[in-house]
């Protein structure tokens, strides 16, 4: 995925999404492992500030950004300690997006 994304991209941001019972800083290290320049590309674990991180990078008006993962959903599935997994409440990346649009305007 790293890869990829980093071939059709001119920046890449990997963030967390649903990681269950998986250690999310794994499955971005692994996705960065497949990023070809890894000049253009960060981790940014915290998909809010990712999303906030990406709107930042935009400075032409024909640059776009593309958030994969979440859309509107309002939960990321995360590990319970040994209760196994449970749903912590996220606004959504349309939510956080339009949110920090609006403050730049």
């Amino acid at each position: 995925m790293g890869r990829i994304a980093s071939e059709i991209s001119d920046y890449v941001i990997i963030t967390n999404e649903d990681p269950y019972d998986e250690d999310p800083n794994k499955i971005v290290n692994s996705i960065y492992a497949g990023v070809i320049d890894k000049n253009k590309a960060r981790i940014i674990l915290d998909r809010k500030t990712a999303i906030e991180k990406a709107i930042d990078l935009v400075k032409q008006e024909n640059e776009i950004v593309v958030v994969t993962g979440k859309g509107a959903e309002k939960v990321i599935m995360i590990k319970d300690g040994l209760k196994g997994i449970k749903a912590q409440e996220y606004e959504g990346d349309y939510n956080i997006a339009k949110k920090y649009l609006d403050t730049k305007n």
